[in-house]
């Protein structure tokens, strides 16, 4: 059992956890899915891995998010409100 945190350190308490990028979460969860990933929509959910997961499974898993972290960046970044716009 584990979970994801999207922030420059890890985590060391409640507080840390708390300002976790679920922006980051929320976009890349859908990308998952649509890679066969089975997550939750929740970043606050754990993960599980289990016996029935072999190292293809895993294998396979490791490219389906190395996808969806790509296409997260870049839809962020397509997103993203330029420098001093809105001020």
């Amino acid at each position: 059992m584990g979970g994801l945190f999207f922030r420059a350190e890890p985590p060391r308490n409640y507080r840390d956890w708390k300002t976790s990028n679920y922006t980051f979460y929320d976009t890349m969860a859908p990308h998952l899915h649509d890679r066969g990933v089975l997550c939750e929509p929740d970043s606050r959910e754990p993960w599980f891995v289990s016996a029935a997961h072999d190292e293809a499974c895993l294998t396979e898993t490791l490219a389906a998010f190395a996808e969806a972290i790509a296409v997260t960046q870049a839809q962020l970044l397509a997103t993203a409100e330029p420098e001093g716009a809105g001020a």
